[in-house]
């Protein structure tokens, strides 16, 4: 710290010798007053400096050199007692106590959460100033107190001459090759700058005039800034954005401007082109934009862009008064034509991305700030839009879309993906209407009236292709009513014929041992079922043939800043149905059918949706790489939504395997806790003493691993890998359907015979022959009888099972089972629950 604090020392020398020093010569003789000083420096590094400029800070407030001389004596003879009895303390209290392992873990706990915290706040902010670092040269002459005053005078009339220079600054990632700045400085007149200017390769800033003062004048010109580098220091100076809700612009920027008025009502324009620039990825044939700051405090601007390729600009001009104006009158006036749409897609290319077609949009806001009154209008004809939603383009869209006097009218919207369309009718209003106290006009009337059955949306046979999402087909008959700013919406969804995914949290190897230490130690209990859990993802990982190669990448649409965007959406009694053939999938693991009906209300938002209704598993299986396990039939298997509970459903499935059943029922945010594990012996799971510890259960596991990927001598099973692990990356095909009252599905799959069995000469790839196709069949009569035929390959042979089952009352089973390796097998199950 002492080392720090000497290159200050030696400044502060160097000031007081030169304060003291006659030079009176070599001042401004129209300056003067009852303190003064001229530093002079050949060369020196601006860190060196700040401590200084934190003096020379001081002295303005009254303090003395002296005095600071003082002051630094008596705090390093305080430091140097109080760190010698830290030391003793430190000793004392390492000799009575020593932390045990979980209080280190908790503090490093908390440490590491502060660490998080600061570092996410600090992510986006500028460097401080302690972070500049780099060599100047120049003089600095200060004076101040007054001809008359004396030198400590509470109001002292500082002035301050500068003429420094400096090259190769650095602050923090941000470097400057020179700098130079020429001017003079007081309390009333402000900065009056002769010459200031910075380059940083080919980027330079120039700014000359007066700054600060009651009268202001002056001129900026900013040359060959890049773009996104101008988005990096602009970004600190909007705490309520994120850059990330912006797309990228690239190019240079020219911004020109001149600066009037006073510091308390500033005036001024400015100008700003934007030269090869891009938004996104559309290039720009020209960018440019202006603004003015006149004195009756109204703000003017006009901006207007175009893009490269095709026939098309965004044009936007208007008035809008600073909240101190006299006038609030407002007029803001914008146009799109042709391929500027390509400009507005580009703010939102996870949705949409605008290729061709005839398009003209206009928008006229006047009123007041507090109360603006919309107009326009959107014609769109045969348009074609891409959207990665979507597993086709959009082909041909055609909308005439209106506002009129706040109030929004779908006269005609239509559009086309593949086989599936959309169509959209209706009116609503933008705003919430505002009622005088002289009551509603009749123009109100009108618009309440056209509004009230507000907009309708029909979706039929829509193919989405949301990444790791929803891949699937959409129906839709939807109203929205509220306001286009608070929409409500209600009707019905209903998701078929597709797959929902379910994601897996990406986990880091150093977020591990810190949730442990959040959590405390753990209980044994706690322990083996967290363990148990996570079967599932390891499973994942073992079965994903890209693991080690980077996670798949995650949905755009699915970020917290995206959903938070929604919690202006209410939903109304909005029906959601799954099904038919609607699968969720947890990647390489689990794969299950899943049918129901939901009705949800509430805000889009995780703590105010309540849902209610039931989803059904009709069928599914978990691979585990050497085991499966499978949904049983017999068992209702159900997840049970209630608005008391939000999203957190009530889960009842059970599944069967070769050696293990398992029953969970209890809330989906504790299903570790409710899951017993059972010998699949046992007719009825957790009765009994038949009922599994997790580490009994992962015992099992591990034996069928070791069992499907070993032989008896410790050698790798090629043949059971492949037909363990091979085949779950096989594509399957499902099929199924009802004819009166029974319910049929097929599936089938490829199969890879055991590789041992193959002709070492040839490719195994090579030969479709080599595979075979395994298939299952079921037929059901209600949940009365169930007939199941299944024929797959086991090792190196084909094995067909047939399975029947027949409820001869609510309690009582009758099962057949027959295996073509095996004799024919007969079971009656009896159970008390019904």
């Amino acid at each position: 710290m002492i080392s720090k604090i000497r290159p200050a020392e030696k400044i502060v020398k160097q000031v007081t010798t030169l304060a003291s020093l006659p030079h009176e010569t070599e001042f401004d003789s129209s300056v003067s007053g009852a303190w003064r000083f001229r530093l002079a420096v050949p060369r020196a590094d601006i860190e060196e400096m700040l401590p200084a400029l934190r003096i020379v800070t001081d002295i303005r407030k009254g303090d003395t050199p002296e005095e600071y001389g003082r002051a630094k004596t008596a705090f390093l003879k305080g430091v140097e007692d109080t760190g010698y009895a830290i030391v003793d303390l430190a000793r004392q209290v390492s000799d009575v106590t020593i932390p045990s392992p979980k209080v280190k873990a908790e503090a490093a706990s908390e440490l590491e959460e502060v660490t998080e915290k600061n570092v996410e706040a600090t992510a986006n902010a500028l460097p401080g100033l302690q972070d500049l670092r780099g060599e100047w040269h120049g003089m600095i002459q200060a004076t101040g107190g007054g001809d008359d005053a004396e030198f400590e005078s509470p109001q002292p009339a500082e002035a301050v001459l500068f003429d420094i220079a400096g090259a190769d600054w650095q602050w923090g990632p941000y470097s400057v090759e020179h700098v130079e700045a020429q001017g003079a400085a007081n309390a009333s007149d402000g900065l009056k700058l002769k010459r200031l200017e910075l380059r940083s390769d080919a980027a330079s800033l120039s700014v000359m005039g007066a700054i600060g003062g009651e009268s202001q004048d002056a001129t900026f010109a900013l040359r060959d800034l890049p773009a996104p580098l101008a988005g990096k220091l602009i970004g600190p100076l909007l705490p309520d954005k994120s850059l990330s809700d912006f797309p990228t612009i690239g190019g240079d920027l020219l911004i020109q401007g001149h600066l009037g008025g006073s510091v308390a009502k500033p005036e001024g324009e400015v100008m700003m082109r934007l030269r090869e620039g891009r938004i996104g990825a559309v290039k720009l044939k020209s960018a440019e934009a202006r603004a003015e700051l006149n004195d009756s405090r109204r703000a003017e601007f006009e901006a207007e862009a175009s893009p490269a390729e095709g026939t098309g600009l965004v044009r936007i001009a208007g008035t809008i008064p600073l909240p101190e104006a006299e006038d609030q009158s407002l007029a803001v006036d914008w146009r799109v034509r042709e391929q500027g749409m390509t400009l507005l897609t580009a703010f939102v290319p996870e949705v949409a991305e605008w290729q061709s077609g005839a398009a003209e949009m206009s928008l006229h806001v006047r009123g007041t700030p507090a109360a603006p009154v919309y107009d326009g209008v959107l014609e769109v004809r045969k348009a074609r839009i891409n959207s990665p939603l979507l597993s086709r383009p959009i082909y041909p869209a055609n909308a005439t879309v209106r506002i009129q006097r706040n109030t929004l009218y779908a006269d005609d919207v239509e559009a086309r993906s593949g086989k599936g369309i959309v169509r959209i009718k209706g009116a609503m209003p933008v705003l919430k209407p505002r009622r005088s106290g002289s009551g509603e006009t009749w123009e109100g009337l009108v618009a309440r009236a056209d509004t009230a059955g507000g907009v309708k949306m029909t979706i039929n046979g829509l193919d989405l292709r949301a990444r790791n999402i929803y891949n699937g087909q959409l129906n839709a008959n939807m109203v929205a009513k509220g306001t286009l700013t608070a929409p409500e919406l209600s009707g019905e969804l209903r998701f078929s014929r597709g797959t929902a995914f379910v994601q897996q949290q990406q986990t880091s190897p150093d977020e591990a041992p810190s949730q442990q230490a959040k959590s405390g130690t753990l209980s044994t209990k706690q322990d083996s079922r967290g363990v148990l859990a996570g079967i599932l993802e390891r499973a994942a990982r073992a079965n994903d043939p890209r693991h080690g190669e980077g996670a798949a990448p995650e949905n755009e649409l699915m970020t917290e800043k995206n959903l938070e965007k929604l919690q202006n959406l209410r939903l109304q009694g909005l029906k959601l149905v799954v099904g038919p053939e609607m699968s969720v999938v947890y990647p390489f693991v689990l794969n299950f059918g899943v049918a129901g009906e939901l009705t949800i209300d509430g805000y889009v938002d995780a703590g105010h949706l309540k849902p209610n209704g039931t989803l059904q598993f009709e069928r599914g299986d978990v691979n585990l790489v050497a085991t499966q396990i499978r949904l049983d039939r017999d068992h209702p298997n159900k997840i049970v939504f209630t608005p008391d509970q939000g999203l957190d459903p009530y889960v009842d499935v059970s599944f069967l395997g070769s050696d293990i059943r398992a029953l969970i029922q209890g809330p989906a945010s504790r299903w570790t806790d409710n899951l017993i594990l059972t010998s699949s012996a046992q007719a009825t799971p957790g009765e009994g003493d038949a009922t599994l510890s997790p580490s009994e259960a992962a015992r099992i596991f591990e034996g069928q691993l070791v069992e499907s990927l070993l032989e008896q001598d410790g050698k790798i099973a090629f043949s059971n890998l492949a037909s363990t692990t091979l085949n779950s990356l096989m594509p399957k095909i499902e099929a199924g359907g009802n004819v009166g009252k029974a319910r049929w599905r097929l599936t089938a799959a490829p199969s890879l015979p055991g590789l041992l069995s193959l002709d070492p000469g040839m490719d195994p790839f090579s030969n479709t022959s080599q595979f075979t196709l395994g298939s299952e069949a079921e037929i059901s009569f209600g949940d009365s009888l169930t007939a199941t035929l299944s024929r797959n390959l086991d090792a190196d042979e084909m094995r067909t099972q047939l399975s029947l089952m027949y409820k001869l009352t609510s309690k009582l089973r009758l099962q057949l089972k027959s295996l073509s390796a095996s004799a024919t097998r007969v079971l009656f199950e009896f159970s008390t629950k019904d």
